[in-house]
């Protein structure tokens, strides 16, 4: 099932509720429309430091065929990665 703009909106609040906890809150974020080019992966970010700004692909099955604990989990997971990038 491929998310719907208000499922796509309602995940971008998660998104930014989850960066808020993790001290992200002076990043933006945007919920991109597309899938990640690999099915294997749940989400892919892309990291942009210097301008503390971020897009993150969800899988097109994202929302029905992973638990809400998966989903917390693969967000903060991704979400982490914007710590690490300022010292890749």
């Amino acid at each position: 099932m491929i998310a719907t703009e208000e499922q796509r909106d309602q995940l971008g609040e998660y998104v930014r509720e989850i960066a808020n906890l993790l001290e992200l809150r002076d990043w933006t974020f945007t919920v991109a429309h597309d899938a990640p080019d690999d099915p294997a992966y749940a989400a892919v970010i892309d990291c942009r430091y210097g301008r503390k700004y971020a897009t993150i692909q969800f899988c097109r099955t994202f929302l029905t065929s992973q638990t809400p604990e998966q989903q917390r989990a693969t967000v903060c997971h991704e979400l982490i990665h914007c710590h690490f990038k300022g010292v890749e």
